[in-house]
């Protein structure tokens, strides 16, 4: 199993850039509207929009928030996006065809 790093990392006027040379991707982003909007990819593997929202533990579906977890193939991209649970954390492993990245875990802002 793969586990990528960021090697370079800009944030600046709402503009996000990550680069992952391990894998040789990119993500780029834009905050706007409560919402990162943008691509991750790469010339090889393709670029893909995204859109992110923040977390929000909602109390009547419990403090890890609403069950997702399941496979899910992401359209037109041959991604497969697999989600599962671990106490209160969710892990997300993502499946290219360049091989999986993760599983990764969101940071605990606590």
């Amino acid at each position: 199993m793969s586990v990528g790093t960021s090697q370079a990392l800009e944030f600046g006027a709402g503009q996000l850039r990550l680069s992952c040379p391990q894998f040789g991707t990119e993500l780029n982003a834009r905050l706007a509207d409560g919402a990162l909007k943008g691509s991750y990819g790469s010339t090889k593997d393709g670029v893909h929009a995204f859109t992110a929202f923040a977390y929000c533990t909602c109390t009547y579906e419990g403090d890890a928030g609403p069950d997702i977890t399941g496979n899910w193939d992401i359209a037109e991209s041959g991604w497969r996006l697999t989600l599962q649970r671990e106490g209160e954390d969710t892990l997300a492993t993502v499946t290219t065809s360049a091989g999986k990245v993760g599983p990764l875990k969101a940071a605990s802002t606590d």
